[in-house]
């Protein structure tokens, strides 16, 4: 009698317990793997997420909140700070490009980002790109001529339902100026998938 004959019969001798052995087991390293990938997806989203930003400037108060709001959506927004600052960034040597972000209220919880059509330009440091499961990028028209267009990151375009052509604003204060889906991108895997980006529209641009 071979040692594999003694441990099967062993192992029908006791089947109720070799089972929920086997499953305990199963289950253990089950839930270490998801826990690795979770953390990973994790890690790769935060990084994804802010190494498209050297620097965030904004209003004077918490950079741990201007932060979690500007690049991960994950706090309230900060005060704007003004147009004619973002204007002196734009023309400083230093700077290589100036991309105002302006995050705001929300759509059925998806926040709105005011923003620019340099938002979603590729660059070589940049990580991650962006592209369209249908549509095109919002106009970069002027204030004075604003058509009100939305670029719907993919989660927020899956979870309100909101397709090609289709209007939308939350709150009646915003029954004037409703915006137009003219876009949904491809999942980004990061905050953009959660967002509902249009024109930032600012006095003076």
């Amino acid at each position: 009698m071979t040692i594999f004959t003694v441990a099967l019969k062993y192992l029908r001798g006791r089947l109720v317990a070799s089972t929920l052995t086997a499953v305990s087991i199963a289950l253990g390293v089950s839930l270490v793997v998801a826990s690795v990938l979770l953390a990973r997806g994790i890690k790769e989203g935060f990084i994804a997420g802010a190494t498209d930003y050297n620097l965030v400037v904004g209003a004077k108060g918490s950079p741990t909140q201007l932060v979690l709001s500007v690049v991960f959506r994950m706090d309230l927004a900060t005060p704007n700070i003004e147009y004619t600052t973002y204007q002196d960034l734009q023309q400083d040597p230093r700077v290589e490009m100036a991309v105002p972000v302006g995050i705001g209220d929300a759509y059925q919880g998806f926040r709105y980002v005011a923003t620019n059509g340099a938002y979603f330009a590729t660059f070589p440091w940049r990580r991650k790109t962006f592209s369209f499961s249908s549509g095109r990028f919002f106009a970069d028209d002027p204030p004075n001529d604003a058509t009100y267009e939305a670029v719907l990151g993919a989660e927020a375009a899956d979870s309100t339902g909101l397709r090609i052509g289709d209007r939308f604003y939350e709150g009646e204060e915003m029954a004037e100026y409703p915006l137009t889906v003219v876009g949904i991108l491809r999942p980004t895997h990061s905050a953009d998938d959660r967002a509902i980006s249009f024109r930032c529209l600012a006095t003076g641009e």
